[in-house]
């Protein structure tokens, strides 16, 4: 409603209102002095409130029609998604045009795709159903209704093919070379071979070169190799393949 209007309804109210309240109070007055008839300014006011009230009433009336939207609540066609529509309002640029409801809004408005690819909004009162099916040949680049559903492809997760890995071959410790006391020497201190050989880099070293060496005891040679051999020592075994 119109600022403007609502503001002089309001006031034309307000003085209804305190004309009112003056009729009643002449005619309690006249009740009280048991006048024959009311007097004629009193049958005169009364008129006038009567065709004020009248007037009052035709403005609101008219006013409110003018603001109803045309077409949200009269509307006799059920439009759905998907429905076929044609349209037969008076815009030039799509008059006769056949269309796709992509959406159905508040207030009788829909979102239509119609067969030149246009997407546009239209009021219900501006379209009619049209046909049973949509036609094929309508299509729309725009996204605006109904995202195409992707086929959803369940893959069977390929499970990965086991590597052939050499299984690394078990270290089997030659308890009577591990256990053998170097009868002499320096390394007599060790109480055995494996003593000396987790002492260190520097040990391990001596051991190699005692396997290749009889010196002045070939036991202490063989168990060396012995034991050299069941603990897989790289270095060892690669001077003796080569």
């Amino acid at each position: 409603m119109d600022k403007d209007l609502k503001t002089t309804l309001m006031s034309l109210t307000d003085s209804l209102n305190r004309v009112a309240e003056s009729i009643s109070l002449l005619a309690r007055a006249e009740l009280e002095s048991n006048l024959p008839s009311p007097p004629a300014f009193v049958t005169h006011a009364q008129e006038v409130l009567d065709h004020a009230n009248a007037t009052l009433v035709k403005a609101v009336d008219k006013t409110t029609h003018e603001e109803a939207p045309s077409g949200d609540s009269d509307t006799s066609e059920n439009f759905e998604v998907g429905s076929q529509v044609k349209y037969i309002g008076k815009r030039e640029s799509l008059k006769g045009l056949i269309g796709i409801v992509g959406e159905v809004k508040e207030r009788g408005w829909l979102s239509i795709a119609w067969k030149n690819s246009e997407v546009t909004s239209a009021r219900t009162n501006e379209v009619e159903p049209f046909g049973a099916q949509a036609p094929e040949e309508i299509t729309s680049d725009k996204e605006s209704y109904q995202a195409p559903v992707e086929e959803v492809v369940e893959e069977t997760a390929e499970e990965p093919a086991e590597e052939a890995t050499a299984e690394p071959s078990k270290v089997i410790i030659d308890e009577e070379a591990a256990s053998f006391r170097v009868p002499n020497g320096i390394y007599n201190k060790f109480a055995s071979i494996h003593h000396i050989y987790s002492a260190g880099d520097k040990e391990r070293k001596w051991l190699r070169l005692r396997a290749k060496r009889p010196l002045n005891c070939e036991e202490t040679q063989l168990m060396c190799k012995r034991y050299l051999s069941s603990v897989q020592d790289a270095e060892y075994l690669a001077g003796v393949s080569a």
